[in-house]
């Protein structure tokens, strides 16, 4: 029996004394000291409360007795469930409880967004690096606002770095950017995230929630638990357990519960990797063999290596490689590649394109036409990044929306030889 049960019991144990005590007492003061009802109940509530007022008192030697027991018994009954109703209120489970339910309140309201199921260094490692892409994001969009206020002081005072009184500008920063901090609240990626991590993670679901995540605790492979996570209207989900045979249930679970939603999963083994698939998910990642593959990058093609990890896994960086959907009311549909003048207005070099069918054209030139449900590759200065994707969704819906296509591997056939006939 946890803290939660116990406490509520002893309150159901503390009510029931009271709810004798009191009757006791009102039927005695009526008998032994012949008072009304409702002096009676007045005198047994004024006892029991050690308030006292003096009006009303037992004048009887058997009323006094009557009196002393009541106080002895009934003070035992009203300290017990003071003690309980404080541990009920106070208590970690009861703290639990409650922001179990905020969590679930908030998950119910949540829509299209991204669902991580696991528990370990890998999810741990995932995690961190969305906070770090948080945090960089609010200071990019922190910068956005103080941009103008730094114009209109550059207009007063000149140039950050030839201007005059810079002491008085970095103090004018710091209060501008303290209000900001206090009255802006700025949307991350990690408002739409809900982890779902096992029952024995206990810690670790304590560290996720103790960073404001939305945490669920609970066996991902259950339908119920991952409807609570919300993955029937989910926009994508990320497995990545210790055991691939969970890993495998939780993407057949998923994959029935949501037929639209993207899943990528992790797996131990790699030739698992085209079960996986068959099963539901959209990609499969063996970290294994993602790392071996990284090393052997580093050590061959280190210029490349640098050159990649700065634009994909680096947060505090200039540039960032994204990517750009078009979907059917994108205006971009039907226009050359170089007329769209990425380049010129918001410095972003498009570095590759994925086309309907999931095949990759590298380097598109601009005379290439852009056509429905293709993605744009493309390495752009952080800053730019959003009105990039503004000016991508122009005119259309804002839904964010999952082109679901698989990376299925090819079948190989054998070599067909000759048979020499004897």
């Amino acid at each position: 029996m946890d803290s939660f049960q116990e406490s509520q019991r002893q309150i159901r144990i503390a009510l029931v004394i009271l709810a004798t005590v009191i009757p006791i007492g009102v039927l005695g003061f009526m008998f032994l000291e012949k008072f009304s009802l409702l002096d009676s109940i007045w005198l047994t509530v004024i006892t029991l409360a050690t308030i006292g007022y003096g009006d009303i008192v037992a004048h009887t030697p058997q009323g006094r007795i009557f009196t002393l027991f009541l106080i002895l018994f009934g003070l035992g009954a009203v300290a017990y469930g003071l003690q309980a109703t404080a541990s009920f209120l106070f208590s970690p489970a009861v703290r639990d409880r409650q922001q179990r339910r905020r969590t679930q309140n908030a998950i119910d309201k949540l829509q299209n967004h991204y669902v991580i199921c696991g528990a370990g260094e890998l999810v741990d490692n995932t995690v961190k690096y969305l906070q770090d892409g948080a945090r960089r994001r609010q200071e990019i969009q922190r910068e956005r606002i103080y941009r103008p206020v730094d114009t209109a002081l550059d207009s007063i005072f000149g140039d950050d770095a030839h201007g005059h009184f810079p002491g008085l500008r970095g103090v004018l920063r710091r209060i501008f950017m303290f209000f900001v901090w206090i009255f802006h609240r700025s949307s991350t990626l990690l408002d739409v995230v809900v982890v779902v991590t096992p029952s024995l993670a206990g810690c670790n679901h304590d560290h996720l929630r103790n960073h404001n995540l939305l945490a669920i605790e609970g066996d991902p492979t259950n339908d119920e638990i991952l409807k609570r996570a919300g993955v029937g209207h989910a926009y994508a989900m990320m497995v990545m357990l210790d055991s691939d045979t969970e890993a495998l249930l939780t993407v057949l679970t998923a994959r029935n519960l949501n037929p639209a939603l993207d899943i990528t999963a992790a797996t131990l083994e790699e030739q698992l990797a085209p079960k996986m698939i068959r099963v539901g998910a959209n990609g499969v990642i063996a970290p294994y063999e993602v790392a071996g593959q990284f090393l052997n990058n580093a050590t061959l093609r280190p210029a490349v290596n640098e050159f990649f990890n700065t634009i994909l896994f680096t947060q505090h960086t200039d540039f960032q490689a994204s990517q750009l959907s078009l979907w059917d009311d994108s205006k971009w549909i039907g226009q050359r590649l170089g007329k769209l003048e990425l380049r010129q207005r918001f410095q972003a070099g498009v570095i590759g394109l994925r086309l309907e069918n999931g095949i990759f054209v590298y380097a598109p030139s601009d005379d290439y036409v852009l056509k429905e449900n293709e993605t744009l590759i493309a390495v752009a200065p952080a800053h730019t990044i959003g009105p990039l994707h503004r000016a991508c969704r122009e005119g259309g819906s804002n839904r964010p929306r999952m082109m679901n296509w698989q990376r299925l591997p090819l079948p190989t056939t054998p070599p067909r030889t000759e048979h020499p006939t004897y």
